[in-house]
């Protein structure tokens, strides 16, 4: 039982620690690719409401994301959405600076101090609940091995304390199994298809910038790039992805050298969130049986 939360505990350290990795290395990548952009004023026009559970506990917080315009280079009107969440609505009327995509002026970044600030922030949340999770079940009574080796029968209510984060483990560890093996088979044939370099030429988003329905934004990139022959093949990302691409920046591709229209993108967590969501039951279930063997059993 205790090796099995271990391993949630591996896997879910595993799991931040790639996210992580990946948070720090986009945001490196892109600062290096805005610091050339063009700076700009922008101002403050309303807000988009969101919800986040970056707090850390099982409650989600109202987030808002201020909606700014600008003006381009060629005097028309710019619109965006900020990356930075905040509890209280940004004043419409604040000045912002922006910068903004020289190949097209319709993507821009709100430029903030608080951004990176809040990657920090993520990254020390995540540190402590891996040492505390770590901790607790070091410590561990396990409710099993204390029936199993003692005269101690445990009462059917506790039973069901015990069953229900059970359920969530069990249930956590096959989503996450599910998703790697879909992982498995979709890369069984993306794998083995050739590599080009494409290039961004539409963000793909879901969703737009002036939308308040609070739901996350993920892209899907449309692309361009060329096939053995030299002829340039169009395409759309098969995967969603929460970092919006840069337009005009290159982007690795693979596509079907039989039939070079079916093209993805070379991932391997194609199906993270699956993934994910697997991950994060099986560590609540993991938290769940600590916290009652606990609570009943001292």
């Amino acid at each position: 039982m205790k090796l099995a939360l271990y391993a949630v505990w591996v896997l879910f350290s595993l799991a931040a620690i790639f996210n992580l990795v990946k948070l720090f290395g986009s945001q490196a990548r892109r600062a290096g690719i805005v610091a050339s952009w063009p700076r700009v004023g922008a101002v403050v026009t309303g807000n988009a409401e969101a919800w986040s559970t970056i707090s850390g506990d099982n409650n989600p917080v109202r987030r808002y994301f201020a909606l700014y315009q600008f003006s381009g280079p060629d005097g028309a009107v710019h619109q965006g959405r900020s990356e930075l969440g905040l509890a209280a609505p940004t004043a419409p009327g604040t000045a912002l600076e922006v910068a903004y995509n020289p190949l097209n002026a319709d993507q821009s970044f709100h430029q903030s101090v608080q951004i990176k600030r809040v990657a920090w922030l993520v990254a020390v949340v995540f540190a402590v609940i891996l040492v505390l999770a770590f901790l607790m079940i070091t410590a561990l009574p396990l409710p099993f091995l204390v029936e199993l080796h003692t005269e101690r029968t445990l009462d059917p209510i506790l039973r069901i304390f015990l069953l229900v984060p059970g359920a969530f483990l069990a249930v956590g560890l096959v989503l996450a199994v599910i998703g790697i093996l879909r992982c498995a088979v979709r890369w069984a044939t993306v794998g083995r298809w050739v590599r080009t370099r494409g290039v961004v030429v539409s963000t793909g988003a879901n969703q737009s910038p002036a939308s308040g329905s609070g739901r996350s934004v993920q892209y899907r990139p449309e692309y361009r790039f060329p096939d053995a022959l030299g002829q340039e093949i169009a395409g759309r990302a098969d995967v969603a992805l929460a970092e919006e691409p840069i337009i005009g920046q290159p982007l690795e591709v693979a596509y079907d050298p039989a039939a070079p229209q079916r093209s993805a993108l070379p991932v391997f967590l194609a199906y993270r969130t699956l993934f994910g969501v697997g991950l994060v039951l099986s560590f609540f279930g993991a938290a769940g049986l600590t916290m009652f063997s606990f609570a009943f059993l001292g």
